[in-house]
């Protein structure tokens, strides 16, 4: 990879490199592009899940570094940074996430949906939430791990992994979507940032019913343009409480698609690379 991405920068000589992600792409070949006249950009994606995480160390050669959740924020503090990182969430393509027609039946009756990897190991704190929304509505699961899902949420299984033409009818057909954040199983590791599910939602459309992720937190506002809940029994209650009021529930809906159009597509956030690295 990196052998390839040097010839790539020698032959095509481009303004900017940007590497989304940080673990692949060597030091050495950050190098390169910048003494070459390159500038480099870096925007990490996932959250920290173990060390040692080698974008910790990665980051120190890029120009400009940008990061997906506040979580790295935190944890690149005290690294020698050649400038200091920015935050800047995923986002959404309105192209491709799009409301798709009402009533279409993708979420087979479900009144609550939620479409992601369903892996006890990985997500316990995910699946006992679902448990509790398993107790207050008709819930409809999709994702890795379905398949091995245990009572109650066995029932609740719809299918393994999806599309995003799949899961974009899904989000339009159902009353709610839940989106419900990795958290460190340990409870050692940070995990602030907004998963890309949340943006790809609101943009279809959906009414998001969110846990109170701080950085989800910080760009919507609560019965505005998403709804959020911080205890299981916050979530029971505001799964009972937007299935009864369906036109608040649409109201919110739509302006939380709004909100993502306006100020989170991916066109808003490569232009902030962009403008960044022009400027500097």
């Amino acid at each position: 990879l990196n052998r390839r991405l040097r010839s790539a920068l020698e032959r095509e000589r481009p303004d900017v490199m940007l590497e989304c992600g940080g673990e692949r792409v060597e030091p050495a070949s950050v190098e390169f592009a910048r003494r070459i006249g390159v500038k480099t950009v870096l925007w990490t994606i996932d959250a920290v899940k173990d060390f040692p995480d080698p974008r910790l160390n990665n980051a120190a050669a890029y120009d400009y570094v940008f990061c997906g959740g506040t979580e790295m924020l935190h944890y690149l503090q005290g690294r020698r940074l050649r400038r200091p990182a920015q935050w800047l969430p995923f986002g959404c393509d309105p192209e491709l996430h799009a409301p798709a027609p009402a009533g279409n039946g993708a979420a087979q009756g479900a009144q609550a949906v939620f479409v992601g990897s369903l892996h006890r190991d990985l997500y316990p704190r995910r699946l006992a939430l679902l448990e509790e929304a398993a107790a207050a509505c008709r819930l409809g699961l999709w994702g890795p791990g379905a398949d091995k899902l245990l009572p109650p949420l066995k029932n609740c299984a719809r299918g393994g992994e999806t599309t995003p033409e799949q899961w974009r009818k899904i989000y339009s057909d159902a009353p709610i979507t839940l989106c419900l954040h990795y958290q460190d199983p340990a409870g050692k590791l940070v995990c602030n940032q907004a998963s890309p599910r949340v943006f790809e939602a609101l943009a279809c459309g959906a009414f998001v019913l969110c846990d109170s992720q701080p950085d989800v937190m910080t760009l919507f506002e609560d019965g505005k343009h998403m709804a959020f809940f911080s205890s299981p029994g916050g979530l029971r209650e505001k799964i009972a409480y937007y299935l009864a009021h369906e036109e608040e529930r649409k109201a919110i809906a739509g302006a939380g698609r709004a909100e993502a159009l306006a100020r989170h597509t991916y066109a808003c956030r490569v232009k902030k690379i962009l403008d960044t690295a022009v400027a500097g």
